[in-house]
């Protein structure tokens, strides 16, 4: 009777993250390090946010293999389940999901870190520029670690379809509408013939 090698297992992903919080699910040590940009992390959480498959993982059930953890060492438990293919994905989700820095390819150690914008479904890279966008949460990583992200405002456009500005206040509380505009500098208003004209 021929041995079984491989069988299909389904895990919910908070018990694959679980399991790399606590050591269970870990790296070999022959696995590559984390290679992904973050532009491929940003992706595969707008396929798994708009239902599309992201693929199988392939896991190894083994005792006594030299291993690597994810999001560090300090774990409770020795590993006994290895991430043979799916580590890109595994670490990706974990570093945004718990906020933990991952190493890169380099060996340097380092945040992902991604915005969203409710009103169109968008995912981004988080720069500067949106993190002054008041349309996206700034850093998602917010939605799971339940960090307060009262500062992080989120604004739909108003009816007339112009957006509307606010100033982020570091210790929460509602936004300011900024004033724009010539008066908001001290200008005096400009005369019908200096408004620019539709074409």
């Amino acid at each position: 009777m021929a041995k079984t090698i491989f069988k299909p297992v389904q895990y919910e992903l908070s018990q694959l993250l679980g399991d790399i919080d606590l050591g269970k699910l870990a790296l070999p040590e022959l696995q590559r390090p984390f290679v992904w940009k973050t532009t491929a992390v940003r992706d595969l959480l707008d396929s798994m946010y708009r239902g599309f498959p992201v693929g199988y993982l392939m896991l190894w059930n083994a005792a006594d293999v030299d291993a690597r953890f994810i999001g560090g060492d300090g774990k409770q438990l020795t590993p006994t389940e290895f991430i043979i293919d799916g580590q890109q994905r595994l670490t990706s989700l974990y570093a945004v999901m718990k906020g933990v820095e991952v190493t890169f390819k380099d060996f340097s150690k380092g945040l992902v870190r991604l915005a969203f914008r409710p009103r169109d479904g968008q995912f981004a890279v988080t720069d500067p520029a949106i993190e002054n966008d008041v349309e996206y949460l700034a850093n998602i990583t917010s939605l799971w670690t339940g960090e307060d992200c009262s500062h992080q405002r989120v604004h739909r456009a108003p009816p007339s379809g112009r957006p509307r500005a606010a100033h982020r206040w570091p210790g929460g509380g509602a936004p300011q509408r900024a004033r724009t505009g010539p008066r908001a500098r001290g200008l005096p208003p400009p005369s019908r013939t200096d408004r620019p004209r539709d074409r």
